[in-house]
């Protein structure tokens, strides 16, 4: 590979065919995004994707391993790590998903990444209006990542279905005995 900055990064118009190969199949859309990973394997964007991609074809491991190649070749695209934290959550594993989030504690407080992961972990502490008000906030301010708006939404529904809309309703999560149900809401087919 040239060691010229450009060659880096996929282009843009190439970018742009790999998200819409995407919306085809999770086989067409993994063939086309390992191929773009020989060509531009730094390019951080790339991992992302197919990591997405594994999560939603609940190869977890995978995606795993993608949402982190993606956070160790840039500092500068928290959404990754964001990712790698809810994915960990979702299965369970609390320490691993705040070691996954600990960056996010350097963005604004009111950044959408922040507040989300916030909400998050007021979840697993049981405090759930808590908890369902930052998840909200997040979602709203939202303006940067809306694609994982849809999963945090079906957070908020599961917290509902659980322990009710009413604010003095509460059911204890054991710390994480609710999020691996919420696994299957992250997985279900978009």
């Amino acid at each position: 590979m040239e060691n010229n900055p450009s060659s880096i990064l996929c282009p843009d118009d190439r970018m742009a065919v790999l998200v819409e190969t995407m919306r085809s199949s999770d086989e067409a859309a993994l063939h086309a995004l390992n191929n773009a990973l020989e060509r531009w394997p730094d390019d951080y964007r790339l991992w992302f994707l197919r990591g997405a991609v594994h999560a939603g074809s609940q190869h977890y491991e995978a995606a795993r391993n993608d949402f982190d190649a993606s956070r160790q070749l840039t500092p500068d695209f928290p959404v990754a790590g964001f990712m790698l934290g809810f994915l960990h959550l979702t299965h369970g594993h609390v320490d691993r998903a705040v070691e996954a989030w600990r960056p996010l504690d350097a963005l604004p407080a009111d950044d959408t990444l922040r507040v989300l992961k916030t909400g998050l972990l007021n979840l697993v502490d049981d405090r759930f209006a808590l908890a369902g008000e930052q998840l909200r906030a997040g979602i709203a301010s939202n303006t940067k990542y809306p694609l994982i708006n849809r999963y945090i939404a079906d957070v908020l529904r599961h917290i509902e279905s659980i322990v009710g809309t009413s604010p003095g309703s509460h059911a204890s999560s054991e710390k994480t005995s609710i999020l691996p149900e919420i696994d299957s809401a992250y997985s279900a087919p978009r």
